[in-house]
């Protein structure tokens, strides 16, 4: 497979230019929107409404109200009925590209929307659909770093997760049981050194490009962006961000969405400036 090289000159954007890919192709298979085993009448867990608006509204406008971003590049599905039905799809900074079978791959054809544009150096987050709550606190923590390794001499990290250490006891269960038999206990897990991986997670556009499209040419599977970068030998380091970056699963966790929003207007912060609420 030929691919599109990679933008080699300065642009009039600055040195560190900042750049979003939203991976929204998923289908969402654990989640049931409507709660009543009404295929006809279930949509993706990212259009499931959120105090009257799509789930993905939230999450998008929340990204286009971070001024550093340049472009947030949104991958959905072929079939997707509902994307361009978002008041946020109307923004001029908003592409759109068709994603693929896996959340790396959507991400994958994110990054080659914007190859012809952005720079080797230049610093691309990527952040799930289905997580509406991030706040601008934690993704100015996440350029503060991009920000300080552009001030080392030498390169040491390219790479940053946003996450929280695991709090919970941990448990490993068997998985070759039916599905009438609850899981069973193995053994207890360690948690000490372990988190949990939240987004955005922030990359160099060059470093990142590289790793997915070798995770793609060695057809081999990778959950996240740190682990692509894992493979290609690169350096990531965890920053603690807010523990109610919440991921939209299973149909309650929509009650703890709108719990958050709740909270940022009690906050006295409107809904429609969420992403603004410090963490």
């Amino acid at each position: 497979m030929t691919y599109p090289k990679l933008n080699s000159e300065p642009s009039g954007l600055g040195s560190s230019n900042y750049w979003c890919v939203v991976p929204a192709a998923g289908t969402g298979r654990r989640f049931n929107a409507q709660g009543n085993g009404n295929a006809e009448g279930s949509v993706p867990k990212q259009y499931a409404s959120v105090l009257g608006k799509p789930a993905a509204d939230w999450t998008l406008q929340a990204l286009l109200s971070f001024k550093p971003f340049n472009t947030v590049v949104v991958s959905i599905a072929k079939e997707d009925a509902w994307f361009h039905s978002l008041a946020a799809a109307k923004d001029p900074r908003l592409l759109v590209c068709e994603g693929g079978s896996d959340r790396w791959r959507s991400v994958l054809f994110g990054l080659e929307q914007l190859a012809s544009r952005a720079l080797p150096t230049d610093w691309v987050f990527v952040h799930d659909i289905a997580r509406p709550c991030v706040t601008s606190a934690d993704l100015v923590k996440l350029q503060a770093f991009c920000q300080a390794q552009e001030e080392q001499e030498t390169e040491q990290v390219s790479g940053a997760v946003l996450g929280i250490p695991v709090s919970d006891s941990l448990k490993r269960v068997r998985s070759d049981l039916d599905a009438d038999h609850q899981p069973m206990v193995t053994s207890s897990v360690d948690r000490s050194g372990l988190w949990q991986a939240y987004t955005p997670q922030v990359a160099r556009f060059g470093d990142l490009l590289q790793a997915l499209r070798t995770v793609a040419l060695d057809q081999r599977r990778v959950n996240d962006e740190a682990e692509a970068l894992e493979l290609l030998g690169k350096s990531v380091v965890m920053i603690q961000g807010a523990p109610d970056n919440i991921k939209v699963t299973y149909p309650g966790d929509l009650n703890k969405v709108v719990s958050f929003f709740d909270d940022v207007e009690l906050d006295g912060v409107s809904v429609d400036g969420a992403a603004n609420k410090e963490s």
